[in-house]
């Protein structure tokens, strides 16, 4: 995750998520803390990524996308849910452009990007997927479940092809 090295000018230095105390950073180019809801968003690289910690994000994440889209979208539910489900493709489409750039596979623009930029944009099309699933259950355990039964699904497919328990 891209967060400045300091704390943000009107950022508290510490502040308490249910899993401990934690720096309050900003995303690069940001100059003021990201407000959703009365909170702060605060990151944190070496916090343990617990379900707990996984699912607050989402909801918050999910909430900010909702009110801070653009007026032409707050009076349009149905173009906000395209808009979620077509995110989730785009970030596919930066995957894709950073495998063909890991691998050289476009002789034209030769080799770019490393295996950690292609595993970012692969992390981006799983998370963009879950704030989908969040802004159409808007409720943190149904998204957990649906997340959880497509894992479960997968899980089945492999047992029964002999991997896994």
């Amino acid at each position: 995750m891209n967060t400045t090295e300091t704390t943000a000018p009107g950022c508290p230095s510490e502040a308490v998520f249910t899993d401990g105390t934690v720096p309050c950073t900003l995303p690069r180019g940001h100059e003021e803390p990201h407000a959703y809801g009365d909170r702060l968003v605060l990151f944190d690289d070496e916090a343990e990524p617990t379900l707990e910690r996984v699912l607050t994000i989402i909801h918050n994440v999910d909430e900010w996308l909702d009110s801070d889209v653009s007026p032409g979208y707050q009076e349009q539910p149905l173009a906000q849910d395209w808009a979620r489900v077509t995110k989730a493709g785009e970030e596919v489409g930066e995957a894709i452009d950073a495998l063909i750039g890991f691998t050289g596979q476009n002789p034209r623009k030769g080799t770019y990007g490393s295996l950690d930029d292609l595993l970012g944009e692969l992390a981006d099309v799983a998370v963009t997927g879950m704030f989908a699933i969040q802004h159409f259950t808007k409720s943190a355990d149904q998204t957990a479940s649906v997340i959880m039964k497509a894992l479960e699904k997968a899980a089945k497919r492999a047992a029964e092809a002999g991997y896994g328990d």
